[in-house]
């Protein structure tokens, strides 16, 4: 599985979450969950998130949010295909997670 690739989400919460960004490295595997961010529409929100936090994404033409703040592990049989692997978006994300950590 690739990092910072997003994939379907097979899980339960597939009706709020439709994809989850892989933020695992494969140097960490093996441990039977997969780190991941959940990708919500962003015309699902009410209230947008400080994008410092919850970047935005493009998938499949709609924008979607990474709720940076939610992220956890994900059982493999819950994650679904890959959709689409990230570019530019990867330092966004990345800054996302130091803010989450860290508060810069």
């Amino acid at each position: 599985m690739e990092q910072y690739a997003v994939y379907e989400n097979k899980g339960d919460g597939k009706v709020a979450y439709p994809f989850l960004l892989n933020i695992h490295h494969s140097a960490a595997s093996g441990f039977g969950n997969t780190v991941m961010i959940p990708l919500v529409p962003l015309l699902e929100l009410i209230d947008f998130p400080p994008k410092k936090l919850c970047p935005l994404l493009k998938i499949e033409q709609e924008q979607y949010v990474a709720m940076t703040h939610m992220l956890g592990g994900v059982k493999s049989q819950e994650i679904g295909d890959q959709i689409r692997q990230l570019d530019g978006e990867i330092y966004e994300v990345k800054n996302a997670f130091d803010f989450l950590l860290n508060g810069i």
